[in-house]
């Protein structure tokens, strides 16, 4: 569409008339560490691309989540919040005409907090990013990227990052697929086998050939903190 001759409001109003054509679609990428997100994400440029963080990242992420100290806990639970209220704000913000692929949806530190404290992390991100309730998450299309643990771990010992054996990572990918699995919305990619460009390939699939179903991402942290409870069967 040619900015120039198609103004923003003219192209709100053609929408409306279209019968209420989306103008935004969203997508966020998840994934145990090592599963390829990050680098499949970065082949997706054409597009309007979140990266994980929007400032540089704080040393003691680099180590795994359950080796830090109870400070050290404090210090990049508050700082990760943070990151996606910069993100969520970027994305409320842009209102027309835009796809987004977004590296991790903001459930995503639920994976690495113990259960019995995920309803308060939940309530954090939600106070955080959407305060006072004035507005929501924006909703999107969960990508789950799912890899062999033996390979992920050794891609990521590859790289220094030593921790990260097989075991801690079928745990963590285990996590995220008890939270994000259930979700209608979420899109389940098996990327044992695959290539960093057949993984891409298969994305773009997703992004520009398969129904657009979001997941509303403000509910889902509203049931897991308590504030709305799931329907009865």
């Amino acid at each position: 569409i040619n900015s120039k001759a198609t103004n923003d409001n003219v192209l709100k109003d053609l929408a409306a008339q279209g019968g209420g054509t989306k103008l935004k679609y969203t997508f966020y990428m998840t994934g145990s560490i090592g599963v390829g997100k990050s680098t499949t994400t970065d082949q997706l440029r054409n597009l309007t691309v979140l990266d994980e963080w929007q400032e540089p990242r704080l040393e003691i992420l680099g180590k795994p989540w359950d080796t830090l100290s109870p400070s050290e806990k404090t210090t990049a639970d508050a700082w990760i919040v943070g990151q996606f209220l910069k993100k969520n704000d970027l994305l409320r913000h842009s209102e027309c005409a835009v796809m987004s692929v977004v590296d991790r949806p903001p459930l995503d530190p639920l994976v690495f907090t113990p259960i019995p404290e995920r309803p308060a992390k939940a309530k954090t991100l939600l106070d955080t990013i959407c305060p006072g309730d004035a507005y929501e998450v924006e909703c999107g299309v969960v990508i789950l990227l799912l890899g062999d643990p033996k390979e992920l771990s050794a891609r990521v010992r590859a790289t220094g990052r030593k921790d990260y054996d097989d075991v801690r990572l079928k745990k963590m990918q285990g996590d995220m697929v008890a939270l994000y699995e259930p979700m209608v919305g979420t899109i389940v990619i098996n990327t044992q086998f695959m290539g960093i460009t057949e993984l891409t390939k298969r994305v773009a699939e997703v992004i520009h050939r398969s129904e657009y179903l979001p997941v509303n991402l403000t509910d889902e942290l509203k049931k897991i903190c308590g504030s709305v409870h799931a329907p009865a069967p």
